[in-house]
């Protein structure tokens, strides 16, 4: 996670396959646990026009699990 910034692009592996986007925010926000933790939003293109965003938890573990490389 720490060699992640906003602007960076990213690809990730989801229930919905493989998915690749631009970070545009990194935050620190409370989990269900209410754990302070790191969050990243991430903007990605679904048709020609149209841009959808997803928040994905940046914990190391999570990360992994999710297959998320820097492009």
């Amino acid at each position: 996670m720490n060699s992640l910034q906003i602007g960076d692009s990213v690809s990730w592996m989801s229930a919905a396959g493989y998915k690749e986007g631009k970070i545009k925010n990194v935050v620190l926000s409370k989990n269900a646990n209410d754990k302070l933790i790191p969050w990243i939003d991430i903007e990605f293109r679904v048709a020609k026009d149209v841009l959808r965003s997803v928040r994905l938890c940046a914990t190391e573990r999570h990360m992994e699990m999710m297959q998320v490389i820097k492009l």
